[in-house]
């Protein structure tokens, strides 16, 4: 909760996570989102828009244009 003060304090109202594409980054976004919604931030769980078995840091630029995109899509709905 500590570590989440920063953005309660500036006021953050949404929040998206991104790891691996994969089961233990699923867990883990899923653990961690709970936690994060009960501090009042929405929290949104974007592993499901890195492609599979890709890493975000290997991302390619045009994977990340394409991220960007649907995570403005995802937190505007």
């Amino acid at each position: 909760r500590e570590k989440l003060d920063p953005y309660i304090i500036l006021g953050t109202k949404k929040f998206v996570l991104l790891f691996d594409n994969d089961k233990a980054g699923n867990d883990a976004a899923k653990s961690l989102a709970h936690k994060m919604n009960s501090t009042g931030i929405l929290t949104y769980i974007g592993n499901k828009l890195i492609p599979e078995g890709k890493d975000p840091g290997d991302l390619s630029q045009a994977d990340v244009d394409n991220l960007k995109q649907n995570i403005y899509s995802l937190i505007t709905e």
